[in-house]
This record gives structure tokens, sequence and C-alpha cells, in this order.
């Protein structure tokens, strides 16, 4: 029934691609559809808010002419979660080595996360590893899937920015959020938060907006999943805002970053690791291993 209801919600919003106001509410009315999600599936409903918020999102970027897809086709590929930054209007020319990268590299990354589970299987129920494992197994499933989904788009000849730019390899938080993670959510919040925030003349101003609507908004993905409120999506993105805010203005970082990059990349790698750990607490009770109970099953 489930996957009949986004049948239809996907088939509607493609129907009404010519009438913007139409493809707008439909898109909206969709978003009840994770509630419908039985309580005992709370992964499943997060994944559900994910999905209908993204395509209230593209319609609504599409009704306003932000983006044109040409053709029903594209319409269609377009609304399906695509986690990179797309030029829809490039000339249609199938990229048969770019799909096969992105579908090798994107079933390797699932194979990991795979033998990573195995192997934290195997390790003590409270070891701390477990939500350090937790972050890296969530980057590599969530990179392999926006792998996967950007085959179908060099298939059908359309250029676009890889999501992830290898951002493990970050020598500064700056860096990491401002270059390496995520481009399609960096250019949906440039666009629609920072910028409008002021950030061009008051980029403090703008930053500090655009990570807290991505905290608010990846609180609301889990508190739907669970129906509980724990701050801790909130809290992690308002230090990372702290961490960006710090390190994009200090001389000392940049020249760190520069001359040791080595200790560079350590700190940073160390810093966004035990910062991480609120994001796997905003987690509890929809992360499947259980990470943070395991870890501290009194909190």
């Amino acid at each position: 029934q489930g996957l009949l209801a986004v049948g239809v919600l996907v088939v509607s919003l493609v129907l009404a691609r010519d009438r913007p106001r139409l493809m707008g509410g439909v898109a909206l009315a969709g978003c009840v559809l994770p509630f419908l999600v039985p309580m005992s599936a709370p992964l499943l409903r997060s994944v559900a808010v994910v999905f209908t918020s993204s395509l209230l999102i593209k319609s609504l970027q599409f009704a306003a002419g932000h983006v044109r897809p040409r053709g029903r086709l594209d319409f269609l590929l377009f609304l399906f979660p695509v986690i990179a930054v797309v030029r829809w209007e490039t000339p249609h020319r199938p990229d048969l080595r770019r799909a096969a990268v992105a579908l090798f590299t994107g079933l390797s990354q699932l194979g990991l996360v795979w033998l990573l589970v195995l192997g934290v299987s195997r390790l003590d129920l409270q070891n701390p590893l477990r939500l350090f494992t937790t972050q890296l197994g969530i980057y590599w499933v969530v990179a392999g899937i926006t792998n996967l989904t950007a085959v179908k788009l060099s298939l059908r000849g359309i250029d676009y920015d890889d999501g992830f730019n290898h951002p493990f390899a970050s020598l500064t938080p700056t860096e990491f959020w401002g270059r390496r993670w995520n481009t399609d959510v960096r250019d949906l919040l440039h666009r629609y938060v920072f910028l409008p925030a002021g950030g061009r003349r008051h980029p403090l101003r703008g930053m500090l907006a655009a990570f807290a609507v991505s905290g608010a908004y990846h609180e609301l993905v889990f508190d739907v999943g669970t129906l509980k409120f724990n701050g801790g999506m909130l809290s992690y993105f308002m230090v990372q805002a702290g961490l960006v805010a710090v390190t994009s203005r200090s001389k000392f970082v940049r020249r760190l970053a520069r001359d040791v990059p080595v200790l560079a990349w350590l700190l940073t790698t160390v810093v966004m690791l035990l910062t991480g750990i609120l994001f796997v607490y905003g987690m509890d009770g929809v992360d499947p291993s259980n990470a943070w109970r395991s870890v501290f099953p009194a909190i």
C-alpha cells in the first residue's frame, strides 16, 4: 500500500507539472505519508520524511522556475532524490564511463557498509568504536545511494557535480561543509537561506541561518520517526556552525592547513568524529545499530 501511495504521488506530480499550484498542493499533501508508516518502523518513517519533503522542495523549485528539466522523462528523474547539483539544460550525450564509475563506486560503498556491520557486530556492545563506525557507515550509505541514483543521469547524458567530494580528506571544518559534503544541500541552503539572510553582506549571519535550518530539518526527519525530541540534531549543526565560524576566520587554522596539512587533517578528523556523537545521539531510536544506547545505555 505504501509503494502504491508513493507511485500515485509521483504520477500525480508528473501529470500536474504544467500546473504549478496544483503540483505544489499535491506535493504538500504527500507529506502526510510518513505518518501512515507504523511507529514500529521508525527508520522507514524517517526515510519517508526525506522522500516526501524532497518532492515538496523540488516541486516548489520547479514551480518557481529555478530548475527546468526538459520533458516528462527528465522531470521524473528530477523528482527522484538525486544528491547532486544537476545541470538539466546540458545536451543529452550519454556518458557510459561516468555511469560505470558511479555504479561501481556506489556498490563498493554499500559493500563497505556491509563489511562494517559484520565487523562491528563482533565488538563488545559497550565499545565506543560503535559511535565512530556508525558515522562512517552513514556516510557510505548516503554516498553509495547518491552514486547509484546518479547513474541514470549519466545514462541520460545530463551533467552534474558529484554529491560528495571526499569529505574525510578535509583539512578544516569549513572545507568539509563548504566544498566536500553534500553539494546539493549546500547549494539549496546557499540559495534559499544564506543569500536571503543577507549572507553576502553579513556572511556570519547567513551561515548561522543555514546551519540552523539544516539542524531544524534533520531534527524534523528523526523526530517524526520516533515522535520524540532530544535536540541532538539541532545541537550538532549549531556546534558545526560554531566550528565553521571560528576556523573560517582563524589565520592560525589557515596557516596550519597550508603548512602542516597532515596535522590539520588529523585534528579535523578527530573534531568531526567527536562532535558527530551528537548526530548519532540525534538518531536515537531510529539508528538500527543502536550505537548511542550501546555505549551510553543509562542516558
